[in-house]
This record gives structure tokens, C-alpha cells and sequence, in this order.
């Protein structure tokens, strides 16, 4: 077969490759082929029949979505054979179709309405009555107008073949035909949203949204996700509000970035900007005098903090940095700092012991992980830690990866893998044995090689170990690994010398403490950017007692209950959509945005208050933001990133603990923004934990029975309890000696 064939469209000759479709070809050349069931990422069912195309030697009109080119192919979609089809399939469809346009929230974007203004009739020739649909319950994310839909099966499709979660079905015949979930369930997808956009009526639109807006109002805004490290493209839409101008954030959607997301956004991306508008948002600064809070102005608390600070020992003064500041804020906050001698700075906050985490970036890109022949998932809750990716690692393994996991869960995918359950003391252990079986070639691991190194990796308190174990084992044949660090800019935070022991940008390696030990420490004074010490923590107990015992200082959008109890001053900060700035990826790719909505009240812009405070401090001079990034861009454009230190291979120990963190927190819980987006806490309530059978074989689904440290569990129990999951290996309370 040759590798190009040639075919006329509309008396145009077109080269094309074999294979391809029709409707495909006829887009790349600029050729507009009307569809409403088709979509590129989806299986073809060819069922709205709107792409009828005329083709010369066949005598009734065919589909383009369900012909493939051939050579010599003469097609006409602008014939009056074509044309009269078309209309006459959109009079069919407008048959049933409420007129609901001037109420509809697809309005203004509506792929049928839009149609219906090329192929329409201005008049209906349809005097029965239309057919009613009742509305399905989806949940708290996607509202429904079942009388809207066309049938076209793309919200199924997406169920069945990219998300995995066959949640939506089509169900029935004839008038009583229709898209259901059968037994009225909400959709419990991570990805569920996407639906939304991929309605090509108003059949399925976003609940959150419903009401507030309409397209032709808005603003676009690209942006980052700020929940993971994968970085997926976005877009912001926006309104402007009263006569400041003030704008609010209406809705989100994906922008197509293919080499990252492609054109997919997981539910927590798009559903928690409501978290920027939740009743908790601080506003103004807040002051402790005694047992009480006041309000305070910035001038009078940023005097302060001048006075505490510059009273107390560097060296007792600790810096908590969230993963989901910027780039150009984690640069500025670590310059300050040190320059005022502060080298108590960590964003690792999920470490669980005080050993080197050597982040680099990974050259592996998502769309190249069908290459791998085996992909090894070590310690990873892929599915609700990196939504995105997870969506690869299915494509992968359709495409003939095997996939291995490694952890002390059994998760609930949705592709096929091995499961190699452990108890978490001995996951560097079983990590050893797969990559040093005790008979050579005997289960070892062959071929190309992927490790993704997830949550429960990353917080074991054999990490060091283990990411030694896989570097050195990657080093030595075509293998690559890859960090899957908590947040959207942890990679970025390391690279600009939010840790303790950095080598960033040539400078000297620092000597400070680690956010384990500091937990460890007396300190007199510490700052926390962003950080709740009940949720963003590793271990909330002890950093409950320290934060009591020093002057704290908290840098926070929210007004929570644990910062008032814990925190003697509270600066309101603006949150990522309401700041420019750029994250770096797992891939150190750096990707910039700027603020898409305005902040709340008095709260400011991370940098702006380390700009302040620097001023103050150590007498760096403020620069505007412009100056900021490209001294940003600059050191960047010319680091070097650390090598690995060689840590010595060989044969872990198995941890005697009573009790092992597992995991960080539910998926929806990972930072105070989707902590706050009311839609989404409704739709993944925290009303769950796994028991493991003591054979580790059955999970079961229970209620969350409001556990404290006191408490007697049965061995075997995963537990959330205060952002984190424990597995208790042994009967006993949780003691705080025993916690590793």
C-alpha cells in the first residue's frame, strides 16, 4: 500500500494517508463537514447521520465520519443531494427539541443551534406534541435536560472508552429511548465533568454554573491547573461585576494542550474555582490579642512581624511553603529569608522522615508512555492523584504496556495490572525483591521500564531508599522513573531553593532544617504560606504543638478553625487564579498565566507580600512583578540541576511500627481550594476508609467513624483520619511514639 493516496473534495485535490477518515481529512483541509455524534477521541457510531456527504458512484449519501479515503475518491458536500440530506436529518432532529435556546446554558455555544442556522427550516412542520423526557440525577456536578438530547452517545462513549467508568448508558427504544445510569446513581468519575463539553446540546450541562452566565459575556483567560504536577491546560471564563470592575471566575474548561491533557480536565480542576468565593475567604488581616481576634490593617501587622523577627535568632525561625505557590513567589520568599539569615525552609511537608529527596525532571512525555513495556506504578493512587495521567497509563495499556502495582492497596482502576499487595513497613522491601529477584531472570523485570513513584512512595520513610533502588537500577538499562510530587509546583519549589539542602541555580548548599525536623524542634518564630497544619501536614499532632508553642505567622486565602487556634497573625492571600505566575511540571517545563480574577478584599499577591517583607527585612529592593519574572526566566534559563548523591543499594530493613501513613488525604482534599469548592465536597463526601481483609485480599466500603488518636483499631484498618490515611499493622491506639 502506498504511503499517500489522492481524492477530490469539492473539486479540490487533497493528499491523505490511508486509513483516515473522511470527515477528518475534510477538517485539516479547511472543508466544513457539519456532525454532532462524532468526535476525534471517540469510537465512531456514525448515529446522528448529520455528515452525509455525497460520493460519486454511490447512489445514497454516506457518513463521513464512518468513510475511510481511497484513492481517486470524488466527494461533494455542497451538492443538492448533500445539502437535502443534511436538512433533512436536521429536521428530524429538531423534531422532539424543546425551543429552550433563550433559557438554555449552552446557548451561545450550542453545536445544534449553531447548525440549525445553516441547515434549519425557519418553520416546523411538526403539529404533534414533543416528547418530555424526565431528568436524570447525575450529582452535584452535571445538571441534566434529558428532553434536549440528541442521542448522539458521546457522554457514554467517554464513560466506555476514555474515562473507563461506564456510568451512563443508552437504555430503551423507540419514544422511550434516552441516556441513563439505569439505576439513578450520580457520577462518581474523576472525570466526569468532561462530559459537559463534549454535549454537543444542553442535554448535559455544569450544575455549579447553571444560571450565572452566558458565553457571549465572558472573558478568556488561559491558565495552569494548581493541583497536580502534570500541569493541565486550561481556561478560565470571567465576568466583570459592579462598577470596580471586580471580576469573578463563572466557569472552567480545557484548553487543548495534546502533549499534557489533550482536551480533558479532571473534575477538580474544573469544579474548584468555587472555592475562591466560599464564606471562609479572608479579606481582611487578622490579629490575636489574648484569647480574641481582631481585625487588623497590613501597615500594623506587618510592624509586627518586623519586630518579631528581627528579636529572634534566625536560626529559630521556620518557613512552611505550599506546593501551590509560584515559581517567581517561591524565589522571592526564599531570597528574603536567607538574606535575612532564615534557612529553616522546606515545601516538603508530606516527609515523613529527615533523609534527601532528589527532584529532578523526568524526560518521559505522556504521550511517549505506550513505548514503555512495562509501567510500574510503586506506592501510586494514579486514578485520583493524577487524573491525567492515569488516562495515559489506560492508553498505554491498550496499546500492550503491562502495568505493576506495588502498595498496601488494592485501588480500583480502570485498566488491567498486576497487583502486588504489601504491608507498608516492607514497600522498600518488595521494591528490592522486584528489581533484585532472588533467582536472575526469574519474575525480573524485562524490557523498557516506566516507575512512577507516588503518594505512598513519597511519604514512606524509606523514600531515599527506594528512589535510590530505581535510579540506579534506571541508570543501568533503557528504564526511566518519575516523581509524582503532591501539588502543581513542588519541582518548581525545589529548583528555586525551597528546601533546606537546595543546590538551586548555583548556589551554595544550605544548611537549615527540614520540615521533619523542625516538627522536631523548638522554634520561636514560624511562617506557613498557605498551609493548614490540620490538612496540609504530615503529621497534624505534632505540628499542632509547635505552631502553639512559637509566634506564627500564616499567609492564608481562608479564615479556618485550626489557623485561629494555632496562628497569631493572618495575612489574607490571594489565590492561583487571582495571581500571575508560571509552575514547572514533572517535566520542568515552565508554564506561565496570568491572574484571571481579581483577589478578595485586602488580600494581596504572594509576592507582593515578600516584596513588603523583604523591604523591611533585609533591605532587598522591591521590584515590580516584570522584574521579578524575567530574573526568574534568567536564573532558570541557566540552571543546572543537582546530581543524584549516590546512596549505597542494598537490602532494606523491615520497619517495626505499630502504625504507617499510607497517604496524605482524599483527592478532593489536597489544598484549601478544592477544600472549599462546595459543589465538589458534596460530590466526593469524606464518608468512606477501606478495611483490608488480614489476607489483603477484599476491600469493603465503610462509614468514617470520626477516629481520634486515642482510639483502639483492629489490625488491618485504613483509616482517614485529619488529612491523612493510616494502615494499623498491629491492635492498639494510635500513640504518637508509634507514628511513622
Amino acid at each position: 500500500m502506498s504511503h499517500s493516496i489522492e481524492l477530490t473534495i469539492n473539486e479540490r485535490v487533497i493528499v491523505a494517508k490511508p486509513g483516515e477518515r473522511l470527515i477528518d481529512v475534510a477538517q485539516r483541509e479547511g472543508i466544513y463537514i457539519p456532525r454532532f455524534c462524532y468526535h476525534p477521541k471517540l469510537s465512531v457510531v456514525a448515529s446522528c447521520r448529520m455528515c452525509l456527504v455525497d460520493i460519486e458512484g454511490i447512489g445514497k449519501t454516506q457518513p463521513a465520519c464512518a468513510t475511510l479515503v481511497s484513492d481517486n475518491m470524488v466527494v461533494k458536500t455542497q451538492s443538492h443531494k448533500a445539502i437535502d440530506a443534511q436538512k433533512a436529518i436536521m429536521q428530524f432532529l429538531l423534531i422532539n427539541h424543546p425551543l429552550h435556546c433563550p433559557i438554555c446554558d449552552q446557548g451561545g455555544e450550542c453545536e445544534l443551534q449553531d447548525t440549525a442556522m445553516g441547515y434549519g427550516k425557519g418553520v416546523s412542520e411538526y403539529s404533534e406534541s414533543k416528547r418530555v423526557v424526565a431528568d436524570e440525577d447525575l450529582g452535584p456536578l452535571v445538571k441534566t435536560d434529558m428532553s434536549l438530547c440528541i442521542h448522539c452517545t458521546r457522554c457514554v462513549r467517554f464513560g466506555k472508552e476514555v474515562a473507563g467508568v461506564p456510568e451512563l448508558s443508552f437504555i430503551g427504544r423507540g419514544d422511550t429511548a434516552g441516556i441513563s445510569t439505569y439505576l439513578s446513581r450520580g457520577l462518581k468519575s474523576e472525570l466526569s465533568g468532561n462530559v459537559i463539553d463534549l454535549c454537543p446540546v444542553g442535554a448535559l450541562t455544569s450544575k455549579p454554573f447553571r444560571f450565572k452566565g452566558r458565553s457571549w459575556g465572558f472573558k478568556q483567560q488561559r491558565g495552569v491547573s494548581s493541583h497536580d504536577c502534570i500541569g493541565s491546560n486550561l481556561v478560565y471564563h470571567t465576568m466583570a461585576k459592579g462598577y470596580e470592575n471586580i471580576t469573578d471566575v463563572m466557569r472552567v474548561v480545557p484548553y487543548t494542550n495534546m502533549a499534557l491533557n489533550e482536551g480533558w480536565l479532571a473534575d477538580r480542576d474544573r469544579f474548584s474555582y468555587e472555592g475562591l468565593y466560599a464564606s471562609e475567604r479572608l479579606e481582611t488581616p487578622l490579629l490575636k490579642e489574648g484569647d480574641h481576634w481582631r481585625q487588623a490593617s497590613f501597615e500594623e501587622v506587618l510592624t509586627l512581624i518586623y519586630n518579631r523577627m528581627v528579636a529572634v535568632d534566625p536560626e529559630k525561625v521556620g518557613v512552611w511553603l505550599s506546593s501551590q505557590m509560584t515559581l517567581e513567589e517561591g524565589y522571592l520568599a526564599q531570597h528574603v529569608f536567607r538574606s535575612s539569615g532564615v534557612e529553616n525552609i522546606d515545601h516538603r511537608l508530606w516527609m515523613n522522615a529527615d533523609v534527601p529527596l532528589y527532584q529532578r525532571p523526568s524526560s518521559v512525555a505522556l504521550g511517549d508512555l505506550h513505548s514503555f513495556d512495562t509501567i510500574v506504578l510503586i506506592g501510586s493512587n494514579i486514578r485520583y492523584e493524577q487524573p491525567i495521567l492515569a488516562l495515559r497509563l489506560k492508553e498505554a495499556s491498550e496499546k500492550g504496556s503491562d502495568i505493576i502495582s506495588i502498595g498496601a492497596i488494592a485501588h480500583e482502576y480502570y485498566f488491567p495490572y498486576q497487583c502486588h499487595l504489601t504491608q507498608p513497613q516492607e514497600l522498600a522491601m518488595r521494591v528490592f525483591e522486584l528489581l533484585h529477584p532472588p533467582v536472575s531472570g526469574q519474575g525480573s523485570l524485562s524490557g523498557k521500564v516506566l516507575f512512577l513513584l507516588g503518594e505512598e512512595a513519597l511519604i514512606h520513610v524509606d523514600i531515599a531508599q527506594i528512589q535510590a533502588m530505581v535510579h540506579h537500577w534506571c541508570d543501568q538499562s533503557e528504564s526511566e522513573y518519575m516523581l509524582l510530587t503532591p501539588g502543581p509546583n513542588s519541582l518548581g519549589l525545589a529548583a528555586s531553593g525551597c528546601t533546606p539542602d537546595y543546590k538551586a541555580w548555583g548556589a551554595a548548599k544550605a544548611n537549615g532544617l527540614s520540615y521533619y525536623r523542625m516538627l522536631r524542634n523548638t522554634m520561636d518564630v514560624m511562617w506557613l504560606h498557605q498551609v493548614d497544619p490540620m490538612q496540609d501536614v504530615s503529621d497534624p499532632k505534632r505540628a499542632y504543638q509547635l505552631l502553639k508553642s512559637a509566634f506564627t505567622i500564616a499567609v492564608s486565602a481562608y479564615d479556618t478553625a485550626s489557623l485561629r487556634d494555632c496562628a497569631d497573625v493572618i495575612l489574607p492571600l490571594a489565590l492561583a487564579p487571582e495571581t500571575p505566575g508560571s509552575y514547572l511540571n514533572y517535566q520542568g517545563l515552565q508554564q506561565k498565566f496570568v491572574a484571571a480574577s481579581s483577589p478578595r478584599g485586602e488580600a494581596k499577591m504572594g509576592w507582593s507580600i515578600y516584596h513588603v517583607l523583604g523591604s523591611m527585612l533585609s533591605k532587598v529592593v522591591a521590584k515590580d512583578y516584570d522584574t521579578l519574572s524575567q530574573d526568574v526566566d534568567r536564573a532558570y534559563g541557566t540552571m543546572v540541576w543537582p546530581d543524584i548523591e549516590q546512596v549505597p543499594v542494598e537490602k532494606p530493613k523491615v520497619i517495626s511500627a505499630q502504625w504507617m501513613r499510607v497517604g496524605l488525604s482524599s483527592w478532593v482534599r489536597g489544598d484549601g481550594l478544592v477544600r472549599h469548592a462546595a459543589a465538589l465536597q458534596q460530590a466526593y463526601p469524606i464518608e468512606e476508609f477501606v478495611l483490608l481483609a488480614e489476607t489483603q485480599e477484599a476491600s469493603i466500603e465503610g462509614q468514617i467513624t470520626n477516629l481520634k488518636y486515642s482510639d483502639t483499631i483492629a489490625p488491618g484498618t485504613l483509616v482517614y483520619e485529619r488529612g491523612q490515611v493510616f494502615y494499623a499493622e498491629t491492635m492498639g491506639p494510635l500513640d504518637d511514639g508509634d507514628v511513622s
